[in-house]
């Protein structure tokens, strides 16, 4: 009786229970670990995908990038057909085809926009100095005055104690001489991170940026420093951006576009240039707003004062004409935007004196960068 118990008692405990135990462990273990494995395929799937599908959004909005500088060129390219066939007046302005507001455009599956700014209206940096036909560098001492003021204002209203203008006229020259408040290589060289000093042109506005004083806030227009207490009241979107004001492919001889200059720019050449009185300024922007542009270089000459004996006469100081142009080219897409920008140079039809290789061109692109 007592073993049929004993017996009973031994049959009702499962054998291998601790084997199962582990196989159970086991399974689960395998489990988990092919869960993982399976998310983590299915995670880099969804990035890869979604890598794709920026890429493809990336390169659409890119070509409506490219296209929007193809419309640009081809707003140009009217201008002068409209010169040519209809208006016979040759002059650039706020009026003109290139400078009116483009809207949005589809294409494909991106939009596009242009934007042109003329180059001619602006103080060419790269005609401060010019070299004549001996090889001796002669300045510009009109421009370079001028840009002694156009920064010396600039510096005022941004509250800095320096005008950096020596420095930039330092990193032009083609000398190793530093200016009172300029800087030559040896100054670049013991920069934490050293880099020559330029001695010619520049390739571009934002190489301003490298020269000793021109801080961020003074090439975009914001204030880093102390603010001068006659300016604490002032909207800074007031300040006009540096590339604005200033070019590296403005007109070589250093002549500045009469209709399309920033006031900014012509106060500080009326400051400087004894035939132009400052007041004009604020009667040539009246003369903007009333669509009553400088025509032609005669119309431009007679606005002035009669030239004195060491006057500089005006269609030496200025001009009504543009040849190089910055533009924009938008491409945006739901999940992309792409800009590119150009500058770009446009042969001036009729009546201008151009080598052969110029007249077979329509455009010739000066700068070309891809902002993303």
């Amino acid at each position: 009786m007592g073993t049929s118990r004993a017996y009973s008692a031994r049959r009702g405990v499962p054998k291998g229970t601790g084997q199962d135990g582990i196989a159970l462990l086991l399974a689960l273990l395998f489990i988990a670990l092919l869960s993982v494995i399976v998310v983590e395929y299915t995670y880099e799937a969804e990035v890869e995908a979604a890598l794709a599908t920026n890429d493809a959004a990336d390169l659409e909005a890119y070509v409506a990038a490219k296209s929007a500088i193809a419309s640009a060129m081809a707003f140009l390219a009217a201008d002068l057909l409209e010169i040519e066939q209809f208006s016979g007046a040759d002059f650039d302005s706020h009026l003109d085809l290139w400078a009116r507001p483009a809207p949005l455009e589809p294409i494909n599956g991106a939009v596009m926009r242009c934007t042109i700014d003329d180059e001619y209206g602006k103080l060419n940096l790269n005609a401060l100095f010019r070299m004549d036909d001996t090889g001796n560098e002669v300045p510009n001492e009109l421009l370079i005055e001028a840009l002694r003021e156009l920064f010396g204002r600039r510096a005022d209203v941004l509250g800095l104690e320096e005008n950096p203008a020596d420095a930039v006229l330092d990193w032009l020259d083609a000398d190793f001489e530093p200016r009172e408040f300029g800087a030559e290589g040896d100054f670049y060289a013991r920069l934490e991170i050293p880099y020559p000093c330029k001695n010619g042109p520049m390739d571009s506005v934002d190489e301003l940026l490298l020269i000793r004083g021109i801080t961020p806030g003074f090439f975009f227009g914001y204030f880093e420093g102390d603010i001068a207490p006659d300016q604490r009241d002032r909207p800074q979107e007031q300040i006009v951006p540096l590339p604005e004001l200033v070019t590296v492919h403005g007109d070589p001889g250093g002549r500045i576009n009469l209709n399309t200059a920033e006031p900014a720019t012509l106060d500080a050449l009326f400051a400087v240039w004894g035939l132009a009185a400052p007041e004009l300024v604020d009667e040539i922007i009246e003369m903007r707003m009333n669509d009553m542009p400088f025509i032609n270089e005669h119309d431009m000459v007679v606005f002035f004062d009669k030239p004195r004996k060491n006057d500089i006469p005006p269609q030496h100081v200025l001009t009504v004409q543009s040849r190089a142009f910055r533009v924009y080219g938008d491409g945006i897409t739901q999940n992309a935007r792409v800009r590119i920008e150009a500058y770009l140079w446009r042969n001036p039809g009729r009546g201008a004196a151009l080598s052969s290789i110029e007249a077979q061109e329509s455009f010739r692109i000066l700068d070309w960068r891809v902002i993303r």
